[in-house]
């Protein structure tokens, strides 16, 4: 699904710690992340990241699409692109960790 989104450069990518602050659909297809208030960082609706989620098993990498960014809270609302991403949001908790990286302007 990457493939058909222009990748920024490897060296110019934002890489984000993240944390689980909600759900905002009840079929996990919404999920709220906030960001460490010592780290500054901006996106906007539209781009997209890619999700590193912590399981069991391993690391789980899913896309995400930003539908909204709070500046002042450092609050990311994502619209999750698959069920596996999906299903992992209806278990997390919140404060678990998320990874997010900026793939798409």
């Amino acid at each position: 699904m990457v493939e058909r989104f222009a990748l920024l450069d490897a060296a110019a990518r934002q890489v984000w710690s993240l944390l689980v602050a909600g759900r905002g659909a009840p079929d996990g297809r919404r999920l709220r992340l906030v960001g460490d208030e010592r780290e500054t960082f901006t996106c906007r609706p539209g781009q997209w990241v890619k999700l590193t989620l912590p399981t069991t098993c391993g690391a789980l990498q899913r896309v995400g699409r930003i539908e909204a960014f709070d500046a002042d809270e450092l609050r990311l609302e994502l619209a999750l692109c698959d069920i596996e991403a999906a299903q992992w949001a209806e278990r997390a908790a919140i404060g678990d960790p998320v990874t997010a990286e900026l793939v798409a302007a």
